[in-house]
């Protein structure tokens, strides 16, 4: 629930903290070099003091090297071996394939059509980081509460109405209500997909079943933003957005 909270709360804040240093610089390609500047330094500031955690992640076991190969596929047999692991990572894969060109279809919609300003952008953009930060701190209750089965499929429909919304919004304020519906509701889902997993993976292989199910999950991202990307230059935002619902 943490790490869900930190990364929406990056989303929220990067941006401005980004435009900030950007407008410190006389020039706006000067400006750019900076930030992506300081954004490397602090990936290394990341590995140094990862360096100073003495604690073990895992209980003592020998440790045997493997061709990793073998051992992706390995993650990749016990992901597909449990069924109900199975079904989670084909969802999540679907979910993010199609969730992920949403806020690219959002830009263009509302500047497209609804012609907003760059600043009511920036608030509509911003209500999926806010609905992300409210939703890390629901997270735990929610896991603790309510059933697996139904925060998922909860998630699903929740999305749905949030999508239906976005494609038939007629101002930027159910924009701002559906980008932040669907930033709330991803914590929930994370958390509780996450827990499960881990309480299924021994512990030996939690790593490669991780890694097995974010290759999947994650690879299907860039998959979406270019075939969605695609229908945009063809198609109606708000059309592509009711395919997408």
């Amino acid at each position: 629930a943490m790490d869900t909270t930190t990364e929406y709360m990056g989303q929220l804040l990067g941006p401005s903290l980004g435009g900030f240093i950007i407008g410190l610089a006389p020039v706006v390609a000067i400006g750019a070099i900076l930030a992506y500047a300081l954004d490397s330094a602090s990936y290394l500031v990341s590995v140094i003091t990862l360096r100073f955690m003495k604690i073990s992640f895992q209980v003592e076991r020998a440790q045997v090297r493997r061709a990793l190969r073998k051992e992706i596929a390995e993650g990749l047999r016990f992901l597909w071996d449990q069924p109900l692991l199975r079904i989670m990572a084909i969802l999540t894969m679907n979910g993010n394939f199609l969730l992920s060109p949403v806020t690219l279809a959002v830009i263009v919609l509302a500047q497209g059509t609804l012609h907003v300003s760059v600043q009511v952008l920036g608030i509509v953009l911003a209500a999926g980081g806010i609905g992300g930060v409210l939703g890390g701190f629901v997270a735990p209750w929610i896991r603790a509460h309510v059933r697996f089965g139904l925060v998922i499929i909860a998630s699903i429909f929740a999305w749905t109405l949030a999508l239906v919304a976005l494609a038939l919004a007629p101002s930027p304020l159910l924009l701002i209500a559906g980008v932040g519906l669907i930033g709330f509701v991803w914590p929930a889902y994370g958390v509780t997909l996450v827990s499960y997993r881990l309480s299924l993976s021994p512990d030996h292989l939690q790593g490669r079943v991780n890694s097995a199910f974010r290759f999947l999950s994650y690879g299907s991202e860039p998959l979406g933003a270019a075939c969605f990307g695609l229908l945009l230059s063809l198609l109606n935002p708000r059309l592509v957005l009711g395919l997408i619902a």
